[in-house]
């Protein structure tokens, strides 16, 4: 392996060039503005296309429940949030609805909670027109149920009259043509099962039979899988971390290592096994993920760094930074003390770019003093 191979391969490296993506998306859209819009724009309709036509991650859990994420993840809720506080701050009342309908087609029950505590913290920062900001919130909120409800009967349609199939059936050829394009000797078949999440319809089951089964599913299990998943990650942070190879990579692996190591003795106290152990996979806490492969004295550096940014962001706060400006200091706030739940903190992570963009806005606030460029005006 040559060292540009081994640098690259360091999951240091990948988080670091994952947190630059997102300081280079706010370079880029300080030099054309619209084009923050435009990410939004793209991000919903991709939504809004996956769950009418039930194309790419899709978990139907019953005629009155269904999630999607496409092709963007688990995290795409949480990036939402952020765009939907900005749309409805600088009174782009379309997109707003669009957000907000996303917000639902994705489903992510976390992101909804950052979501209350975003709107809290406008509500605090911002001493002028509350009612007004409050109502409009509240409105399209509203409004993105109402439409999330008229999509569920119209994907049901959808499904039911064959179009959904007839869309799956002709991204997968599609995509397997241009990848057999110019390269004799390629299967297209293997191009198309590499699609196969665009040509099934899906996951979730029953896990929603009824409300009360529901609840449990979808609430109660996960909520202890996180609890009992960061306590294995603190156990693994504790004893110094398992770096590069030694690192538990796949669920099989994490399974294996929480079942022989049984740490604190929580497999017979929960009741726990492999089976258990391999649903979680990993560590939820994205700290605590992060410590588990690096022990103590990194995930420290870690939390003073995003506790330096966050209190540079709130200084900005208490010396007068309005809004909408303030979303993006508000959203890494939020996100850094109290998004406990999602694993942010790996590569590739959407929302990790997204702490990116808003890590160099802070800084760019800090240092001129101004909101820089995100204004009413945009």
């Amino acid at each position: 392996m040559s060292l540009i191979e081994t640098v690259f391969s360091s999951n240091l490296v990948q988080l670091t060039a994952t947190f630059a993506t997102g300081a280079g998306l706010y370079l880029l859209c300080r030099y054309n503005k619209k084009i923050f819009i435009l990410m939004a724009y793209i991000l919903a309709l991709g939504i809004f296309f996956g769950f009418l036509f039930n194309v790419g991650e899709v978990y139907s859990y019953s005629s009155y429940y269904k999630r999607v994420f496409f092709i963007f993840g688990d995290q795409i809720t949480t990036i939402f949030i952020l765009f939907f506080c900005y749309a409805i701050l600088v009174k782009k009342n379309f997109l707003a609805l669009l957000l907000s309908t996303a917000m639902f087609l994705s489903g992510g029950k976390v992101s909804f909670v950052l979501l209350l505590l975003m709107i809290f913290v406008i509500f605090l920062v911002n001493k002028k027109n509350n009612h007004v900001v409050n109502n409009s919130f509240l409105k399209y909120i509203t409004l993105g149920l109402v439409v999330y409800a008229g999509m569920l009967s119209w994907s049901g349609i959808a499904e039911n009259l064959g179009f959904s199939e007839v869309v799956r059936k002709g991204i997968v050829d599609l995509v397997a043509t241009e990848r057999t394009k110019g390269s004799p000797g390629v299967d297209v078949a293997g191009g198309s099962k590499s699609m196969s999440k665009f040509d099934t319809v899906k996951k979730g089951g029953k896990a929603c039979r009824n409300v009360a089964h529901c609840f449990d599913t979808q609430i109660k299990a996960p909520f202890f899988q996180r609890c009992y998943s960061s306590l294995a990650g603190l156990w693994m942070t504790t004893e110094g971390g398992y770096r590069g190879p030694h690192y538990p990579s796949s669920s099989e692996k994490f399974a294996s290592l929480m079942s022989q190591e049984n740490p604190w003795e929580m497999n017979a106290k929960y009741g726990l096994d492999f089976n258990d152990w391999k649903r979680m996979g990993a560590p939820q806490n994205p700290y605590l993920r992060f410590g588990s492969g690096y022990g103590v004295w990194y995930l420290g550096v870690l939390l003073t760094f995003v506790g330096l940014i966050v209190l540079i962001g709130v200084v900005n706060l208490a010396q007068g930074e309005k809004l909408p400006s303030a979303v993006f200091t508000i959203f890494f706030i939020v996100n850094g003390l109290f998004n406990q739940t999602q694993s942010w903190l790996t590569s590739g992570s959407l929302v990790l770019i997204t702490l990116g963009f808003c890590f160099c806005h802070i800084v760019a606030v800090w240092l001129t003093k101004r909101a820089f460029f995100f204004d009413v005006s945009m």
